[in-house]
């Protein structure tokens, strides 16, 4: 992957100190911190759509709202990953970062409205446990999963085209499976990831890349 750093060698002949524990945990706080302004930014709206009741009605009576929200957010964060020049670049890496959180905010608004409060609260509280669980088990663990780029990719397509299926054909096993499987895909993404952010293994972020480890880090 290009964004990656290859080796330590690299460092040495530009004379960076990227292996430097201070400059990595500040890559580290500062990747968090964009995380936690994305949530922050993601509840407030999702919030405001859930118990605002005029905006409540504008999703409930617009169906197409929630397809913008996600040609938005697949388009922001093809840009992001896919154009590393970007990605990096001060400040229309944090522009594209500042539309994909909203479109995502949208997007999660659209689906929030069919469930109830107490749901939410659940799906919450379950998705904040996994993500400390895994979190532990990416910096504590001995094995490397930052070769697993290719193979996550194929994954994701595979479920793609699984929920392309699934949509044509209305089958609870079928269902049951897509749901499973892209539960288990994120899950090593957000390992995949977190491992790259706090470096120490064959592959990391560069220092550069602090738009991009946050985008993954939300979207696993």
């Amino acid at each position: 992957m290009p964004f990656l750093r290859r080796s330590p060698s690299e460092d040495l002949t530009y004379g960076t100190d990227w292996d430097d524990d201070h400059t990595r945990r500040h890559f580290i706080s500062k990747v968090c911190s964009i995380v936690a302004l994305q949530m922050a930014v993601t509840t407030i709206i999702t919030a405001i759509f859930l118990f605002v009741e005029s905006a409540n009605d504008l999703l409930m009576e617009n169906s197409y709202i929630k397809w913008i929200a996600l040609a938005g957010t697949l388009l922001t964060s093809l840009i992001l990953i896919c154009c590393n020049s970007v990605a990096r670049k001060v400040p229309i890496n944090y522009i594209l970062l500042f539309l994909f959180t909203g479109f995502m905010a949208l997007g999660v608004s659209c689906m929030s409205i069919y469930y109830t409060t107490r749901l939410i609260l659940y799906a919450i509280g379950i998705t904040l446990a996994i993500c400390i669980a895994l979190s532990l088990f990416a910096i504590f663990a001995p094995c490397d999963f930052t070769g697993w780029g290719p193979y996550l990719c194929v994954l994701s397509i595979v479920l793609v085209l699984m929920g392309l299926l699934a949509f044509f054909i209305r089958n609870r096993i079928l269902s049951l499976v897509y749901c499973s499987l892209g539960l288990i895909i994120f899950s090593l993404y957000l390992v995949y990831d977190i491992q790259l952010m706090v470096g120490g293994r064959r592959n990391e972020f560069s220092e550069d890349d602090y738009i991009i480890a946050a985008l993954g880090l939300v979207d696993a």
